[in-house]
């Protein structure tokens, strides 16, 4: 993947969540803003209550360039490094890398279906930047080809290991992954830890539309997954949060008349058909909030509650509010561990399923 980092100067118009007025009026205006590319998505940050200095914006640079020259599918960062050795080779880990690693194997350990080693058949399925094509030149990849690469998907805790100083690490397996499950979320973290250290208490960060940190807000819409011209969920004042959401129906493919997401079920090898068309995630932690959004999309409805109630019911884990919204066949359905009153539902074809 090559990633760029670069300056941009308007709002991406298409997003997944809409918060602070970058899409609807719901904030008071900026007074500080950054915005840039990063990840093959844009990164937007804004302040309310001062400007955002140029050496607060060097720090936001710093962070992303770190994120990005370590964890891009190309270059000679961490990542492509360790997807091109080989079983038993040493590959050396920077604090940076190790502080990642140790949040994926921590997200896959809370559920397995979070699995960042995917990205053979991400590549299979033409979803990396490498291989995508102009979708009327898509063609599914046969069970064969799928077969092939199923011994290539192996992640757990013992594909790699850490040596004692923790700055190398063994690649146990042969294994290769992709951070897309979880960086963006990081990323989110870092920035918003720099604005909190900085003293800003007002504003929010938001990359590219899926892993968003609210410092506070007047309220935050959810698009909707059948029509995203509309909304389906809008939480009034949040503050203090990190939201993340997962979605069928931004990146895929047609191929007569089926439609193959982006969201790969690493068990299968296969695009997801779970059924659920949307995750969100509210929680104290962009990395959590990201991967485990990305896990429900893969889980079928009675995965996704018990899921659900292994997140908020962890209170180490920080997740506080999840949504799954389900559309599948005659069930439209909204799962929820929130209280109907605390959110608005905007969609009355959908029913609300509140799990306990």
């Amino acid at each position: 993947m090559k990633t760029v980092l670069r300056k941009v100067t308007a709002v991406v118009s298409a997003i997944i969540l809409s918060v602070c007025g970058l899409l609807y009026a719901s904030c008071k205006k900026e007074n500080g803003y950054y915005s840039a590319f990063c990840f093959d998505a844009e990164i937007s940050v804004a302040t309310f209550d001062g400007s955002l200095p140029d050496s607060v914006k060097r720090g936001i640079d710093e962070i992303l360039y770190g994120l990005s020259g370590e964890f891009s599918l190309s270059g000679n960062g961490f990542l492509s490094r360790f997807n091109a050795a080989e079983t038993g080779e040493e590959i050396a880990v920077s604090p940076l890398a190790f502080k990642v690693l140790e949040k994926m194997t921590a997200a896959h350990g809370i559920s397995p279906a979070f699995n960042p080693a995917v990205l053979p058949f991400l590549r299979l399925w033409h979803f990396t930047p490498d291989t995508k094509v102009p979708n009327g030149d898509f063609v599914p990849p046969t069970a064969d080809e799928i077969t092939a690469v199923k011994n290539s998907n192996s992640f757990d805790p013992t594909a790699f290991s850490f040596n004692e100083e923790k700055t190398a690490v063994v690649k146990n397996e042969k294994i290769s992954f992709d951070a897309g499950g979880i960086i963006k979320g990081v990323a989110v973290d870092e920035i918003t830890e720099l604005l909190k250290s900085k003293g800003y208490d007002s504003g929010y960060v938001n990359f590219g539309g899926s892993s968003i940190s609210i410092l506070s807000a007047n309220s935050l819409s959810v698009t909707h997954p059948d029509d995203v011209s509309k909304n389906i969920i809008r939480v009034e004042k949040p503050e203090n949060v990190f939201v993340s959401t997962s979605g069928n129906y931004r990146t895929y493919y047609e191929y007569d008349g089926v439609r193959y997401s982006h969201i790969i079920d690493a068990e299968s090898g296969r695009p997801t058909n779970s059924g659920v068309t949307s995750a969100i995630v509210f929680g104290n932690s962009g990395w959590l909030t990201d991967a485990t959004s990305t896990a429900l999309m893969l889980l079928d409805k009675s995965g996704a509650e018990n899921l659900i109630r292994t997140l908020v019911g962890n209170a180490e884990y920080g997740v506080l509010t999840v949504f799954v919204i389900i559309n599948d066949g005659d069930e439209k359905t909204v799962l929820t561990n929130e209280k109907q009153g605390e959110f608005t539902l905007l969609d009355d074809s959908y029913s609300v399923s509140t799990v306990v």
